[in-house]
């Protein structure tokens, strides 16, 4: 049986926020009865990044599961525009191996400053338009359909807004959720207004959600995340 408490250690100055739909916040959390077989967890990465990047990301959770999990890697299916002609850090490259970068969706901004993007982000009146979500979430189900089931679907940031998008759109079309628990790195909640509709009531999706106070995306990914879940 997987048990939340034994995820492993994470930095001193990491944060884990547990959420569950079928207790409230103050009692304990309901456990799903045993599987009868391996834990199995899809992971998105992050926009810019991809499958090889996300492996080194989660190498210490993987050690602590050990046998006890099965992991699959998707890569996102939009190569990533780097913005101002950017190149990605070097170290980036390589962990990238010899995969290219990759996105779940486009973003694009009303703001065309020269301001850098994280102040854009953060600035709450700065509308943002997403591109190709539909793509990107029909390919990720299209995904667990062929290769799941799936107990869990780990995200890392712009991994985590496709996970929110994927639960709301099931939830909008009266499906069931095909995973058992979301495990959030470093999220944020959706900008764009398209979904805004989606999000009016709290997602019923058991998260453990995690964020690194060291961060700079720590107040604003919190703030924003947490309230898409019950």
């Amino acid at each position: 049986m997987f048990d939340y408490d034994e995820l492993g250690e994470f930095d001193e100055g990491d944060e884990v926020k547990k959420t569950s739909p079928s207790s409230p916040s103050s009692g304990p959390m309901l456990r799903p009865p045993p599987l009868g077989r391996k834990l199995r967890v899809l992971a998105l990465h992050g926009g810019g990044s991809n499958s090889n990047v996300m492996k080194y990301q989660v190498q210490a959770l993987k050690k602590a599961l050990g046998d006890k999990a099965e992991w699959d890697f998707m890569n996102g299916g939009r190569p990533w525009k780097w913005d101002n002609g950017m190149e990605p850090p070097a170290i980036m490259k390589s962990l990238a191996g010899d995969l290219s970068f990759f996105g779940w969706y486009g973003v694009e901004t009303e703001d065309v400053s020269d301001r850098p993007y994280q102040e854009k982000l953060f600035d709450v009146s700065v509308k943002f338009s997403y591109l190709e979500v539909d793509a990107g979430v029909d390919r990720v189900m299209r995904h667990i359909k062929e290769n799941g089931p799936f107990d869990v679907l780990l995200g890392f940031s712009q991994g985590c807004i496709v996970s929110h998008l994927i639960a709301a759109l099931l939830r909008e079309r009266g499906e069931s959720i095909p995973w058992r628990l979301s495990l959030l790195f470093c999220g944020m909640r959706v900008r764009d207004t398209k979904y805004e509709r989606l999000f009016e009531t709290r997602l019923p999706v058991p998260s453990i959600q995690i964020y690194g106070r060291k961060d700079e995306f720590y107040d604003y990914g919190k703030a924003s995340q947490e309230a898409l879940y019950e």
